[in-house]
Protein backbone atom coordinates (compact mmCIF):
# COMPACT_ATOMS: atom_id res chain seq x y z
CA UNK A 1 0.00 0.00 0.00
CA UNK A 2 1.39 3.64 -0.46
CA UNK A 3 2.65 5.02 2.39
CA UNK A 4 3.52 8.62 1.54
CA UNK A 5 3.80 10.46 -1.79
CA UNK A 6 5.05 13.91 -2.63
CA UNK A 7 8.17 15.96 -3.80
CA UNK A 8 9.28 16.27 -0.39
CA UNK A 9 10.38 12.80 0.11
CA UNK A 10 14.43 12.11 0.81
CA UNK A 11 16.08 10.12 -1.51
CA UNK A 12 15.91 6.86 1.15
CA UNK A 13 12.16 6.99 1.70
CA UNK A 14 11.32 6.55 -1.83
CA UNK A 15 10.84 3.05 -3.74
CA UNK A 16 9.03 3.93 -6.55
CA UNK A 17 7.87 6.87 -8.83
CA UNK A 18 4.63 7.49 -10.03
CA UNK A 19 4.44 6.65 -14.14
CA UNK A 20 1.31 8.69 -14.57
CA UNK A 21 -1.29 5.68 -14.34
CA UNK A 22 -4.02 4.94 -12.08
CA UNK A 23 -6.98 2.69 -12.30
CA UNK A 24 -10.02 3.27 -10.35
CA UNK A 25 -13.28 1.13 -9.35
CA UNK A 26 -16.54 2.76 -9.56
CA UNK A 27 -16.78 3.13 -5.49
CA UNK A 28 -12.96 5.28 -5.77
CA UNK A 29 -14.33 7.17 -8.10
CA UNK A 30 -17.06 8.21 -6.58
CA UNK A 31 -14.92 8.97 -3.51
CA UNK A 32 -12.15 10.97 -6.21
CA UNK A 33 -15.54 13.19 -6.87
CA UNK A 34 -15.94 13.93 -3.09
CA UNK A 35 -12.10 14.83 -2.62
CA UNK A 36 -11.93 16.95 -5.82
CA UNK A 37 -15.16 18.93 -4.24
CA UNK A 38 -13.45 19.50 -1.09
CA UNK A 39 -10.26 20.49 -3.05
CA UNK A 40 -12.36 23.03 -5.26
CA UNK A 41 -14.01 24.28 -1.66
CA UNK A 42 -10.87 25.10 -0.08
CA UNK A 43 -9.53 26.43 -3.26
CA UNK A 44 -6.95 23.68 -3.70
CA UNK A 45 -7.64 22.67 -7.27
CA UNK A 46 -6.12 24.98 -9.33
CA UNK A 47 -2.47 23.79 -9.91
CA UNK A 48 -3.32 20.02 -7.91
CA UNK A 49 -2.24 17.08 -9.40
CA UNK A 50 -3.03 13.41 -9.08
CA UNK A 51 -0.28 13.21 -6.09
CA UNK A 52 -2.84 15.74 -4.56
CA UNK A 53 -5.66 13.08 -4.80
CA UNK A 54 -3.90 10.20 -3.67
CA UNK A 55 -2.91 12.01 -0.60
CA UNK A 56 -6.80 12.78 -0.03
CA UNK A 57 -7.25 9.34 0.06
CA UNK A 58 -4.79 8.73 2.35
CA UNK A 59 -5.75 11.40 4.64
CA UNK A 60 -9.47 9.84 4.62
CA UNK A 61 -7.48 6.10 5.45
CA UNK A 62 -8.33 4.71 2.47
CA UNK A 63 -5.63 2.48 1.14
CA UNK A 64 -3.96 3.26 -2.16
CA UNK A 65 -2.66 -0.12 -3.64
CA UNK A 66 0.51 0.42 -5.22
CA UNK A 67 1.65 -1.65 -8.33
CA UNK A 68 5.49 -2.11 -9.33
CA UNK A 69 6.46 -2.37 -12.96
CA UNK A 70 9.80 -3.48 -14.07
CA UNK A 71 10.90 -3.19 -17.58
CA UNK A 72 12.74 -0.27 -19.78
CA UNK A 73 11.14 2.70 -18.94
CA UNK A 74 12.43 5.75 -19.80
CA UNK A 75 11.50 9.46 -18.15
CA UNK A 76 10.51 11.75 -20.59
CA UNK A 77 9.32 15.46 -19.37
CA UNK A 78 11.27 17.46 -22.34
CA UNK A 79 12.46 18.07 -25.71
CA UNK A 80 15.78 16.69 -24.22
CA UNK A 81 14.37 13.39 -22.41
CA UNK A 82 12.90 13.43 -25.70
CA UNK A 83 16.19 13.09 -28.14
CA UNK A 84 17.32 10.45 -25.36
CA UNK A 85 14.82 8.13 -25.82
CA UNK A 86 14.95 8.33 -29.34
CA UNK A 87 18.13 7.08 -29.42
CA UNK A 88 16.73 4.11 -27.02
CA UNK A 89 14.25 2.79 -29.44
Amino acid sequence: MLEDIGADLKDGEIDGEWIGLAKFSGVATGKMKDILAEMRAAKRLDGASMIDVFQGFMARGEDVRVLYITGHWLDVDNSSDLESAQKFL
